[in-house]
């Protein structure tokens, strides 16, 4: 029980050391959009994106069958191939 306790303890801090790297890196962020200026007007009367279409399910083909691997010899005449040591 006690371990099982540690381990949560610890996912409890790995969770909190991601929260906070992720508000540094909103911060980091913040600054570097700022330097973007938009005017509200321009923005407001700039046209909609159009909207986004599903793209057309294509027909699902089943894959091709491979060809049947060719049989071997009989063994008496692959045996016949094999020189003794």
């Amino acid at each position: 029980m006690d371990s099982v306790t540690q381990q949560n303890a610890a996912l409890v801090e790995e969770a909190a050391a991601a929260a906070q790297s992720l508000r540094d890196q909103v911060g980091s962020l913040t600054h570097a959009v700022s330097v973007f200026k938009l005017d509200v007007q321009q923005a407001q009367q700039a046209p909609k994106a159009a909207p986004v279409r599903p793209v057309a399910q294509q027909a699902v083909r089943a894959p091709a069958k491979k060809a049947a691997p060719k049989r071997l010899a009989a063994a008496g005449a692959a045996g016949e191939e094999w020189e003794d040591f």
